[in-house]
Parts: C-alpha cells; structure tokens; sequence
C-alpha cells in the first residue's frame, strides 16, 4: 500500500501561512494511515481449526456370489484388468452363482449351454462329458482362477464334467485370447473362477433328487478363522449319486474343497487351496455302452 503526500503553492503572499498548512497537511495524513492499515488488515480467527484429513477409496467387485446379479462388476480374464464388461475390448459373457442357483446347473455341460455363443455337443464320452464350441472351432483354452491348464484324457476339457458347487461364476471370452492364454484356437476362452472365504460367517446345505434315481447332497461353510478377520477358511462338500435311463449306467461323484486365505498385509494375501474330486463312472467305454 503506498501513499502519496501532495503540496499545494500557495501564491506569494501568504508564503507566510506555508509552513503552517504543511505541518497540518502532514499531520491529517499521520492520523489517517492507522485507520487505512486496520480497514486492509485481514481478520484473525479467534482459534484456529485444522480439518482432519478426508480419505476416500472406491473400488468395484469381481464377486458375484450373494450379488444377486447376472452381472459382475469387473471382469480380467480377457486383459488381466480389472475393467467392467463396457470397458473389456472383446466380448466377453459371464454367468454368475446367482444364476447358477437359479437355474440348478450343477455340471458344466449344463452351463456352457446356458452361455451366449457357446455350443454343447453330448457324446458317447468317457464321464459322459460333452464336448464344446464357438464361432465354428473347438474351444480348447480353459482357464481355472485365470490359469490355462491342458485337455483331458478323451480330448476335452470336461472329462468329468466338472461339478459347479465350489465356483463362484463362469467368465467366457469369445473370439482369439492367444495374448493372455498362449497359443489357441478364435474359438472362445472358459475361466471358471472358485469361491472365496469370507469375513462373515456362512452356511449353507443343499439336498435334491432327480429322475433315474439322482440324489445329490452339497454343503458350503465359509468364516473368518481369528478375531481380526486376517485369517479366513472355507470348505464345500459334494456327494453325487446317479443312474441313467441305461440300465448297466451308474455314475457317482465325491467332491471337497477347501481354500484359507491370510492378510500377510493391507495389499497382501496369501491363500492356500485344495480340491478333490473323485468320479466313478460305471458300464460305459469310449463310444460303446457295455
């Protein structure tokens, strides 16, 4: 802030009077300086008060067990990122536990048809597994929690037709996957993600039968294992028991999976899984019933 203190000439006969008003020019500008400086000076707060700092964290959920949606919010099996299906550069189709639960499929055979841009072809195959296709090419990339594994013995993927009781949903991926898959055909990529413990304590049991003689029993726990909730478990029990409308035919089918999972820290997790399956089936070759 500057000032500026002007005089006036004063004609040569009251030269007299010159000092005089100079001196109360002076003194008027003195006594009007504090008053501007008070006027210009900002307020100073009584106390003063710091805001706490305001963290905010968003994120969205691959999970679609308890969602009760058909949907997921990300999906990464094409890209290995957690995009929503908008954002995901290829087509990709998912089906979900909740339509999984609502629809009763048990097998995969029973899912792949259930899925956009799937084919299912039953044969005469050992485990009486079908065999599946997209786009007019086999699929030959499956993936289990995102890894790629290898055909089976009858040359499928579904030499058991794998039971979906410890699935938490199935991510397909139409079209060539080769940049995350490896080598394949431009057929389709079938990832069946597994469940997950949880923080909260879960159960459920399931028993049904179905025509020829189809009794199944399926039971699923899930917990947080120490009073933190870093270290959480989960455990899924199936037991199948069939027979077909071929008399000699008769399948059963064991199952049981476990998985632990240890906050180690905030951004890392450890888990330790384990699954077993057992399939028996009974009076049936490659392509001849005996």
């Amino acid at each position: 802030m500057s000032y500026a203190l002007n005089f006036v000439s004063l004609p040569s006969s009251r030269s007299a009077l010159r000092p005089l008003a100079q001196a109360a020019a002076a003194l008027c500008l003195a006594a009007s300086l504090p008053a501007q400086a008070q006027q210009a000076a900002p307020a100073i707060p009584a106390a003063e008060q710091t805001m706490l700092g305001v963290s905010v964290t968003a994120g969205r959920d691959a999970t679609t067990e308890g969602s009760g949606s058909y949907t997921t919010g990300v999906s990464n099996t094409a890209t290995k990122l957690n995009l929503s299906l908008r954002e995901t550069p290829q087509s990709v189709s998912v089906l979900t536990r909740q339509q999984i639960d609502d629809l009763g499929i048990t097998t995969l055979d029973d899912a792949v048809q259930s899925i956009t841009g799937l084919v299912m072809q039953k044969g005469n195959f050992t485990g009486d597994s079908g065999s599946f296709s997209a786009r007019g090419f086999p699929v030959d990339n499956i993936l289990f929690d995102g890894l790629p594994t290898s055909l089976g013995a009858n040359g499928t993927f579904n030499g058991d037709n794998d039971d979906l009781a410890i699935y938490d949903r199935i991510e397909v991926v139409r079209g060539a996957t080769g940049l995350m898959t490896g080598s394949g055909t431009p057929s389709a990529a079938i990832n069946m993600v597994r469940k997950r413990p949880t923080a909260t304590p879960q159960a459920s049991f399931s028993a049904s039968i179905g025509s020829w003689s189809n009794y199944r029993l399926e039971a699923d726990a899930a917990n947080a294992l120490n009073e933190a909730k870093t270290l959480r478990g989960r455990i899924v029990v199936t037991v199948q028991d069939k027979q077909d409308f071929v008399d000699v035919l008769h399948g059963r089918n064991h199952q049981l999976y476990g998985i632990i999972e240890a906050d180690l820290r905030p951004d890392t997790t450890l888990t330790l899984g384990a699954h077993y399956r057992k399939t028996d089936n009974d009076g049936v070759t490659t392509g001849v019933v005996t």
